[in-house]
């Protein structure tokens, strides 16, 4: 991830800034406007006036640009549909959009509504079109995370109860990645595949119907985990219920009600530990190249909102100045010897840090971290490039960020409520310089995942 040394030289690469020169006029672009077919509506729209009144050597290139936006626009479409609609389009458009990650181009993502406490999920599994799921399967550091865990956990389950265990995969997905990794390690009897999303379904039906050996030891269950009921408990849980911010997706409370209805006393639950980790950091790097691709790639959000501090999410999250260190700001522990699910929804995290570089404080970056198995290789959100990119939390807005030096000291306070599949979020920060009273800044709240996964 490629970092600048200065305040000035992250000015000269990041169109976010350059953009926010001028405070006023950007904020006066209308919402629509900052999506990816807003801007190139708006675009054509003003090229094509713009042909009508300007002398005919001027207009007949801005006509070209016009139909250039027409076709651009049609692209735009044609891939969004074949990303969600298509099982091959999701594997093109999904495998492109973890390869353009590996490449550090970011992505910005459009909002969820926001959340509802009785539609959050069904809003949610909405989202999830063929384009995401493929997005997650083609996630290297994800998928190596799990198959090593898994590994280790069904062999572990197996050797403690003395035969092979009964296992719930949660949010089982079209594709059943994890249910599969489970049963190819020998050490599992059986699967219950819960999936809370009917556009999976048809997938599932047909993996299952071309693999029938697979199929014999699978119960696939249609709904949400909260409304499903065994007949037997399950001796172990694997999931991947996992957010931008770790919890987000509602993964306390879905984890704590199958442990307290499906699990049998001392059952494994995988991953062990899902957290969430931060780092303070100057505004994210929009590169020229990214904004060009944004055009392009579905699911783009073009020109961000610079007139207030919001949360974001960027795939993947990359910054011009960061603190070299991320420090844990909540974390769930599923593990032997921990403490029951149910009690862990609430927590409060205050952690701080010593800027060692000089460079702009414009807020803080979030991004998951878990550990499949004890011992084996984590999933880091801030460090490789994964599916679930950083969730930015900005504090200051663009072009007022203050300069920070090496002494300075920045302190972030996470607070998180995951008693619902809701959860809800507040943080602050404090910026400390010498001997001149404390900056605050904050509260910034909000419920829920922010990010939309489908293309349309």
């Amino acid at each position: 991830m490629r970092r600048a040394t200065s305040a000035k030289s992250h000015v000269e690469v990041n169109l976010l800034t350059t953009m926010s020169v001028s405070g006023r006029i950007a904020a006066a672009v209308p919402a629509w406007c900052r999506s990816q077919t807003g801007f190139t509506v708006s675009m054509m729209t003003l090229l094509e006036a713009a042909a009508y009144v300007l002398p005919w050597s001027v207009g007949a290139t801005c006509h070209s640009g016009a139909l250039s936006c027409g076709g651009l626009l049609i692209v735009q479409f044609l891939l969004a549909l074949a990303g969600d609609r298509s099982e091959y389009g999701g594997w093109l458009i999904g495998n492109a959009f973890m390869q353009l990650q590996a490449f550090g181009i970011m992505n910005i993502t459009p909002q969820q509504p926001e959340a509802q406490e009785d539609s959050f999920v069904a809003t949610l599994l909405g989202t999830y079109s063929a384009f995401f799921y493929h997005a997650m399967i083609g996630d290297k550091p994800r998928m190596a995370a799990y198959r090593a865990g898994i590994a280790v956990g069904a062999r572990d389950v197996k050797e403690t109860l003395g035969r092979p265990g009964v296992w719930i995969d949660a949010g089982c997905g079209q594709h059943l990645p994890l249910t599969r990794l489970v049963l190819e390690t020998g050490d599992a009897e059986h699967v219950n595949a819960i999936e809370g999303n009917p556009g999976a379904f048809e997938m599932i039906d047909s993996i299952l119907g071309a693999n029938p050996e697979v199929a014999k030891r699978v119960t696939v269950h249609r709904g949400l985990s909260s409304e499903i009921n065994l007949e037997k408990k399950a001796d172990a849980l694997i999931h991947e219920l996992i957010g931008t911010v770790g919890s987000d997706e509602g993964l306390p409370a879905f984890v704590a009600d199958i442990q307290d209805r499906m699990l049998a006393p001392g059952a494994a639950i995988f991953p062990h530990y899902v957290g969430s980790i931060a780092v303070p950091t100057g505004p994210p790097e929009i590169t020229p190249l990214s904004f060009l691709c944004s055009l392009i790639f579905p699911m783009s959000e073009v020109l961000p909102d610079p007139a207030a501090p919001k949360i974001q999410n960027y795939w993947p999250p990359n910054c011009a100045w960061r603190a070299k260190e991320t420090k844990r700001v909540e974390a769930f522990n599923y593990g032997k010897g921990s403490p029951p699910a149910r009690d862990q929804m609430q927590q409060e995290t205050t952690v701080s840090w010593k800027v060692d570089s000089p460079g702009l404080f414009a807020g803080v970056l979030v991004g998951v971290e878990a550990e499949v198995a004890p011992g084996c290789p984590k999933i880091d959100g801030l460090r490789q490039a994964t599916n679930w990119g950083g969730q930015f939390i900005r504090f200051v807005k663009p072009g007022e960020e203050p300069n920070v030096v090496a002494g300075d000291e920045i302190e972030f306070t996470f607070t998180v409520d995951a008693r619902t599949c809701v959860p809800k979020y507040t943080a602050t920060a404090k910026l400390k310089q010498g001997k001149s009273a404390p900056r605050e800044f904050g509260p910034c709240t909000w419920a829920g995942s922010v990010g939309r996964f489908s293309l349309i």
